[in-house]
């Protein structure tokens, strides 16, 4: 089974654990490894296996972080973290990058402890909500994608934030404020 490079990335960003309330920083984790603060490639474990991804490019709060596939191929995919700045505990992955089929897809990970037959809703700015179903859940969390179509990503590139609304398995309704700041050149860098 060929994987796309969003579903090889989004297999191996682990998440640690569903954190109501608090604060939060978008963007890079730099908490998590001594090695990525002196430069040198992050290891991203992927189906059991290390993978070298390096970061590209910053624009905003976004990370492109590439990688050669096995084919010798540059991959490279969209990379926004929300982060709890009390335990640098990772709350949500949000990946943008092209699908096997070369059109553009996004994941969001999110920990387990989620109303998996809720979904997660996504409202981009002030653009009408979408609601995006989990398309796999394991141990160290759940992932809901879609495919974006040319609405969705004018609708991203536009916004200025996005509310992601992660539902508890209590069933409480849990809204993630997130600035999007930089994603009109993370799209911009797939469409090249």
């Amino acid at each position: 089974m060929k994987l796309s490079p969003i579903s090889m990335l989004a297999i191996g960003i682990v998440l640690l654990a569903l954190v109501g309330g608090g604060a939060y920083y978008f963007g890079i984790n730099k908490g998590r490894q001594a090695t990525e603060e002196a430069g040198e490639p992050r290891q991203i474990p992927v189906m059991g296996q290390q993978a070298n991804w390096t970061t590209a490019a910053t624009f905003g709060n976004w990370q492109l972080r590439c990688r050669d596939n096995t084919e010798g191929k540059k991959v490279c995919i969209g990379v926004l973290e929300v982060v709890n700045t009390k335990n640098r505990q990772l709350i949500l992955g949000w990946l943008v990058g092209l699908n096997a089929k070369g059109g553009l897809s996004t994941t969001l990970q999110t920990p387990t402890g989620v109303l998996v037959g809720r979904g997660v809703d996504m409202q981009l700015g002030s653009s009408a909500v979408r609601h995006i179903g989990y398309s796999a859940c394991g141990a160290r969390g759940c992932e809901a994608s879609s495919t974006m179509d040319d609405t969705f990503v004018n609708d991203l590139v536009g916004a200025d934030k996005a509310t992601i609304t992660l539902y508890t398995d209590a069933g409480k309704a849990l809204n993630i404020g997130i600035p999007v700041k930089g994603a009109d050149q993370i799209v911009k860098s797939f469409q090249q």
